[in-house]
């Protein structure tokens, strides 16, 4: 066996040892011999076994980890490389990538690996492979590094698969833009449904004589059409987490505008700050802004008048006023 033993200068020198124990006069001796081993050969031990240290850890790894030279052929693969693509490692050594996945797979990691040599930089891609039929994701880091003699440059690659980030990542999107036009539908059904009521108004209008029936039919018919305003850019927005306030209020004056005009020569002037409001604050805010303006222009400008009306909304912190 073999056994570290320290000399007299303190350092510490490998030697190895053969012991028999023989039996002589009933008393049992242990015959010894003890041979240094050649510096060399110690060297040559503890590198193999550090390369079997380092081999055994990047077999248990779950990424695939290969090294290429610049000709793309295959210099070192490990375990989880010949599990993914169904091939021993004396299978891939020495063979390129268009030996084992599709022509069109094989150009796009070709065009990375040129880019590694090239740049002789650290590349992160994402990398579409087709793999016995089968579509599969992965996310790669190619690294440049030395040869075995020092005297080429080799890619070292790690690469990370994706596929169930990737297929996830699709069904949600697909879900998410299912539930936009969900949405977007909802907004314009009740768009079109407040119209056919802002209708039957409009013919009871017609009919109605006494001014103060006019009156109250006008406020409401003013209420509603705000109300199918909002649900009408509700549907045109991309966004109904987040909606642009201004824009949206200026929207409603263009609409609120010939209503009051109606009672005089009215001007609308606004100061409005950039505010972000929800789909739930969207509706209560038109509705106040509604109110605020028909109550001015029907109750302060007397029928014929001129007069100017200034919409002003600040932001305070999180606030609005």
């Amino acid at each position: 066996m073999e056994i570290p033993l320290q000399i007299r200068n303190g350092q510490s020198m490998p030697y190895h040892f053969f012991g028999k124990l023989n039996s002589k006069n009933g008393n049992k001796q242990i015959v010894g011999l003890a041979v240094s081993l050649p510096r060399q050969q110690v060297t040559k031990k503890r590198v193999l076994n550090l390369q079997n240290f380092y081999q055994n850890t990047i077999d248990n790894t779950d990424a695939i980890v290969y090294v290429k030279d610049r000709k793309g052929r295959y210099q070192f693969v490990n375990q989880a490389f010949c599990r993914v693509f169904g091939r021993e490692q004396k299978q891939v050594i020495g063979n390129k990538d268009r030996d084992l996945i599709d022509d069109t797979c094989h150009s796009q990691i070709k065009k990375g690996d040129r880019k590694v040599f090239r740049s002789m930089e650290s590349v992160r891609q994402k990398e579409e492979l087709i793999i016995n039929g089968k579509k599969r994701y992965f996310m790669s880091l190619k690294t440049p590094i030395k040869s075995l003699n020092g005297r080429e440059t080799w890619l070292c690659g790690i690469s990370t698969e994706i596929t169930k980030q990737v297929e996830m990542e699709h069904e949600l999107k697909e879900a998410l833009k299912e539930r936009e036009v969900l949405i977007k539908e909802v907004h314009h059904r009740v768009k079109n449904n407040l119209a056919i009521i802002n209708a039957f108004i409009e013919m009871q209008l017609i009919r109605c004589g006494e001014e103060r029936n006019r009156e109250t039919f006008t406020r409401l018919q003013t209420r509603i059409k705000s109300i199918a305003v909002i649900h009408e850019l509700l549907y045109r927005s991309d966004c109904f987490s987040e909606l642009n306030f201004p824009e949206k209020i200026l929207r409603l004056l263009d609409h609120l505008s010939p209503s009051l005009r109606r009672e005089g020569k009215i001007k609308i002037e606004t100061e409005i700050d950039d505010i972000r409001i929800n789909v739930n604050q969207a509706i209560p805010c038109a509705l106040i802004v509604n109110e605020l303006l028909t109550d001015i222009g029907f109750s302060a400008v007397e029928p014929g008048r001129s007069g100017t009306i200034t919409l002003r909304v600040s932001r305070q912190g999180s606030r609005a006023t």
